[in-house]
């Protein structure tokens, strides 16, 4: 049976006491349970299916993580970013420390079709991974690249500190999850973590550097 609060009403989510991330999980597998009949009529019910119950958790009440104590949180986040850290080899070297570190500083966007993620002359302050989906790149009103799932995309700021400009759009083609690591935040971890800074930088792959312009013939 589940929790009832006084007089007999059950407890708001944020009123149960957490003692490890299990409890979210269950909470958000519970919620998920009725997504479908909830989201049903909006564009969130071709994003949902694909979210496990702690991503789901997060994109309905993004507060909870404020509630968490800091070794909690650092728990969740690396399980909403297990994807990106298990599948990108410039992670497989990382410390647990470090991981929970990258992990806390990660933030998950869910694009539409046609959502622009960013315009030409925006700085680039992000570097973005993408989890399921397709975009399109447009420099000049021409598509120069199609992204998928395993991307990653943005600007080489480890090694050129510079701000850098987008020289295209990128849009989204489809539904899309992304992972998204902010620039400033990521410089601090490899400032800190210096043996994983060098790895990182040689065994990131960028699929495509928003801060080049591509030649495109005629």
């Amino acid at each position: 049976m589940g929790q009832k609060g006084v007089g007999g009403e059950k407890p708001s989510l944020l009123s149960i006491h957490l003692t490890g991330p299990a409890p979210i999980i269950r909470l958000a597998n519970e919620i998920s349970g009725r997504r479908e009949e909830n989201w049903r009529n909006c564009g969130f019910a071709l994003i949902l299916p694909r979210l496990d119950g702690a991503e789901l958790l997060l994109l309905l009440f993004p507060q909870v993580l404020n509630y968490c104590p800091k070794d909690m949180k650092a728990d969740i986040c690396v399980h909403l970013n297990r994807k990106v850290f298990n599948e990108h080899p410039a992670f497989r070297l990382a410390s647990d420390g470090c991981l929970r570190a990258l992990a806390m500083h990660f933030t998950m966007t869910h694009s539409a079709p046609g959502d622009l993620l960013y315009h030409t002359g925006e700085s680039i302050d992000n570097l973005c991974f993408i989890v399921s989906g397709s975009l399109e790149v447009i420099q000049d009103d021409e598509v120069v690249a199609i992204l998928g799932k395993g991307d990653v995309f943005g600007d080489c700021f480890w090694k050129d500190q510079e701000v850098g400009q987008a020289v295209a759009n990128v849009r989204a083609l489809t539904y899309c999850d992304l992972h998204l690591v902010n620039r400033e935040r990521l410089l601090e971890v490899l400032d800190f973590y210096k043996a994983f800074a060098q790895s990182f930088a040689r065994n990131l792959v960028l699929t495509y550097n928003l801060r080049n312009r591509v030649s495109v013939g005629k």
